[in-house]
């Protein structure tokens, strides 16, 4: 079964590009470029793992990271932060997220960290 991926991120040339890189991959890519529908989304696409940008225009991304990992029905859906700023940057915010990847990034960098959170969140399914 083909994995899930939420990409929420203000910057539209950004999310059809990471669609069209993981589509590619064999992934199912589903995007937000608003964060008003966020919970909406979740129940109708299941995502197994989402990127999410820390700057966006609406509410900063460790905010709407918080909400997602005091909910029930997706705290432990991993968080990819990808953003300007450096991890350490963002770590003065944190809340939950599981990795940062910085803008511009390397698709096959990205890749590998989303292999790693799906691995690992499958392992703790078994």
């Amino acid at each position: 079964m083909q994995k899930r991926l939420l990409v929420i991120d203000d910057d539209k040339d950004l999310l059809e590009l990471i669609k069209t890189y993981f589509e590619l991959e064999g992934y199912t890519v589903f995007t937000l470029s608003r964060v008003d529908n966020i919970f909406k989304a979740f129940s109708q696409y299941h995502p197994d793992l989402i990127l999410l940008d820390y700057q966006l225009p609406e509410e900063n991304g460790d905010k709407i990271c918080q909400q997602l990992k005091s909910n029930p029905a997706t705290f432990d859906i991993p968080v990819i932060m990808i953003s300007g700023y450096s991890k350490a940057e963002l770590e003065r915010d944190y809340h939950g997220w599981n990795a940062v990847v910085s803008k511009p990034f390397d698709f096959s960098v990205l890749q590998k960290a989303i292999e790693r959170f799906l691995k690992r969140s499958a392992n703790e399914q078994n």
